[in-house]
């Protein structure tokens, strides 16, 4: 799915590269991957927070993996997104994993200190290994 936005006047670089696109996966069984590549900013993020939403309430997802190693810019705002999702699952005891990449992505997790609280991961064979006993 992709969303684009239109591009405001004045802003001559932004409609090439204002879109997002996002798709899901299931690489084993409770593994929900949600892929998303793109910008994530005040336009695009109620697609993110939409995919996060119905897979925070389906049953059969026991990890949640937000990969977001295709996105190039990462506002605040999807922090949020991802904040609430943990908490909503953690309520059924289940988990949340972050994937990212991109230098300007990584840098808003480490330094609003939610790498950490995240599960940030490097790659997405990473994320989507079983729990370490």
């Amino acid at each position: 799915m992709t969303v684009s936005r239109p591009a405001r006047q004045g802003d001559r670089h932004r409609s090439e590269r204002a879109s997002l696109v996002t798709g899901s996966s299931r690489p084993r069984p409770g593994v929900l991957v949600i892929t998303v590549r793109g910008e994530l900013d005040l336009s695009t993020e109620p697609l993110l927070e939409a995919a996060v939403r119905a897979a925070t309430t389906d049953p059969a997802t026991t990890v949640l993996v937000c990969d977001l190693s295709g996105v190039t810019f990462m506002s605040c705002g999807t922090l949020s997104i991802l904040v609430r999702a943990r908490g909503d699952l953690r309520e059924r005891s289940a988990g949340l994993r972050v994937v990212a990449k991109h230098p300007g992505v990584v840098r808003v997790f480490t330094i609003t200190g939610m790498a950490e609280a995240l599960d940030l991961r490097p790659d997405l064979a990473t994320a989507c290994q079983p729990p370490s006993s």
